[in-house]
This record gives C-alpha cells, structure tokens and sequence, in this order.
C-alpha cells in the first residue's frame, strides 16, 4: 500500500502483512510512526518517490526482491511479540510495577486526569 504513515493504516497493514510504502507524512505522530517502523524494518521508504523514474515499477521491484520478504519476517516476530492478553491489562501491569506500591493508585488517578485531592 502506498499511504502515509497513519496509524490505523499502518495497523491495517501490518495485522493483514501488507508491505506499506510510505510517501510522505505529516509532522507529529505520523513521523513518529514513520520512524519507529522505519527502524524497526516494517515499512519501506519511498520519500523519495518524485525522483524515480516509474513509481509503480520501483514497488514492484521490492516485491520481488528478497527486501520483502526481510520486511515480512519482522512483521511476523512484531507479531509474535503483541501481548496475548488484553493490551490496557498489560500497559496496567507495566505501570503497577513502574510505580511504588503505595503511589500506584493515586498515580494512576492522576495520569487518568482525575483530580486527586
């Protein structure tokens, strides 16, 4: 797919195992996007689009080289490592242990924008 950096696009992409081409991106989340996934192996760079000669047959290459597949088997291990459990259980269990034991529900109040008194 060739897109932008979006985070539900992105999702989409790597839940499906579509290889994402990234053209451009807005400031903010989507270069952060961009750039975890960029170091990470799981999007292919193609910024630099308007100075190829074919578009279409500079994606089509990468498909056929062994580039994809390198990029497909670290989509895999990014999904072997996704949480089994339920994602908002485990980002609690990371704070709780983050944070001591007797801070942890005034803490968690406050970082829920609870006013605490």
């Amino acid at each position: 797919m060739l897109t932008k950096p979006g985070g539900v696009t992105l999702s989409e992409c790597l839940r499906k195992r579509k290889p994402a081409f990234i053209y451009a991106m807005l400031p903010g989340q989507e270069e952060m996007n961009f750039r975890l996934l960029c170091n990470d192996g799981l999007i292919f760079d193609f910024r630099h689009w308007r100075s190829l000669p074919s578009l279409s047959e500079a994606i089509v290459s990468v498909l056929r080289s062994p580039a994809l597949a390198r990029c497909l088997a670290r989509v895999d291990e990014y999904h072997r490592a996704l949480s089994a459990t339920d994602p908002a259980l485990a980002l609690y269990e990371r704070f709780l242990a983050a944070v001591p034991a007797d801070q942890a529900p005034q803490r968690f109040l406050e970082m829920l924008g609870e006013n605490v008194p």
